[in-house]
Protein backbone atom coordinates (compact mmCIF):
# COMPACT_ATOMS: atom_id res chain seq x y z
CA UNK A 1 0.00 0.00 0.00
CA UNK A 2 1.09 3.56 -0.58
CA UNK A 3 2.24 5.80 2.26
CA UNK A 4 -0.97 7.82 1.93
CA UNK A 5 -3.07 4.67 2.29
CA UNK A 6 -1.10 3.61 5.38
CA UNK A 7 -1.52 7.02 6.99
CA UNK A 8 -5.23 7.05 6.17
CA UNK A 9 -5.68 3.56 7.60
CA UNK A 10 -3.88 4.51 10.81
CA UNK A 11 -5.97 7.67 11.20
CA UNK A 12 -9.21 5.75 10.68
CA UNK A 13 -8.16 3.07 13.18
CA UNK A 14 -7.33 5.65 15.84
CA UNK A 15 -10.61 7.49 15.25
CA UNK A 16 -12.47 4.21 15.58
CA UNK A 17 -10.72 3.45 18.89
CA UNK A 18 -11.66 6.89 20.17
CA UNK A 19 -15.28 6.71 19.02
CA UNK A 20 -15.90 3.20 20.31
CA UNK A 21 -14.31 4.22 23.60
CA UNK A 22 -16.83 7.03 24.01
CA UNK A 23 -19.73 4.74 23.11
CA UNK A 24 -18.79 2.18 25.77
CA UNK A 25 -18.13 4.81 28.43
CA UNK A 26 -14.37 5.39 28.47
CA UNK A 27 -13.51 8.88 29.67
CA UNK A 28 -11.64 11.26 27.36
CA UNK A 29 -7.91 10.54 27.39
CA UNK A 30 -5.30 13.23 28.02
CA UNK A 31 -2.20 11.08 27.38
CA UNK A 32 -0.73 12.72 24.22
CA UNK A 33 0.51 9.49 22.57
CA UNK A 34 -2.70 7.54 23.18
CA UNK A 35 -4.77 6.78 20.09
CA UNK A 36 -7.81 8.09 22.00
CA UNK A 37 -6.29 11.48 22.88
CA UNK A 38 -7.63 14.46 20.96
CA UNK A 39 -4.95 15.84 18.63
CA UNK A 40 -4.56 19.56 18.01
CA UNK A 41 -3.56 18.96 14.39
CA UNK A 42 -2.88 16.16 11.89
CA UNK A 43 0.87 16.23 12.55
CA UNK A 44 0.24 15.50 16.23
CA UNK A 45 -2.27 12.83 15.26
CA UNK A 46 0.22 11.17 12.92
CA UNK A 47 2.96 11.08 15.59
CA UNK A 48 0.87 8.82 17.82
CA UNK A 49 1.67 5.11 18.04
CA UNK A 50 -1.88 4.04 17.20
CA UNK A 51 -2.50 2.13 20.42
CA UNK A 52 -4.30 3.00 23.63
CA UNK A 53 -2.36 3.98 26.73
CA UNK A 54 -2.15 2.02 30.01
CA UNK A 55 -4.82 4.20 31.64
CA UNK A 56 -7.28 3.54 28.81
CA UNK A 57 -6.44 -0.17 28.98
CA UNK A 58 -7.17 -0.17 32.72
CA UNK A 59 -10.42 1.74 32.22
CA UNK A 60 -11.43 -0.71 29.50
CA UNK A 61 -10.77 -3.65 31.82
CA UNK A 62 -12.94 -2.02 34.53
CA UNK A 63 -15.79 -1.63 32.05
CA UNK A 64 -15.41 -5.24 30.87
CA UNK A 65 -15.48 -6.54 34.45
CA UNK A 66 -18.50 -4.44 35.38
CA UNK A 67 -20.45 -5.70 32.37
CA UNK A 68 -19.51 -9.36 32.79
CA UNK A 69 -20.42 -9.68 36.46
CA UNK A 70 -24.07 -10.41 37.33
Amino acid sequence: ASDDAKIFSKRVSMQALSSVGFVIGLPRCATPDCARAYPNDLAQHDRKEGTICKQCQQNLEKIKRSRSSP
